[in-house]
């Protein structure tokens, strides 16, 4: 079951062909890539909606005694 969880096995067969392994370590590159970029739209979206956030500062006090 080890070798089932463990999906680095595709890249380290040494039964696999160089070429195959390189196509598939592309293939995979390529993919990760457009995931990626498929993130920024919702990435500045979400900054978008933050910029009118109002700040709100923390307590300047930060001695704290035994009592509170």
């Amino acid at each position: 079951m080890n070798s089932v969880d463990d999906q680095s096995n595709i890249y380290k067969n040494p039964a696999m062909p160089e070429d195959v392994r390189a196509q598939l370590i592309h293939v995979f590159v390529l993919a990760l890539q457009k995931v990626f970029i498929a993130t920024i739209p919702f990435a500045a979206v979400a900054f978008l909606f933050t910029v009118p956030l109002k700040h709100i500062p923390l307590r300047a006090n930060t001695k704290v005694t035994i009592g509170e």
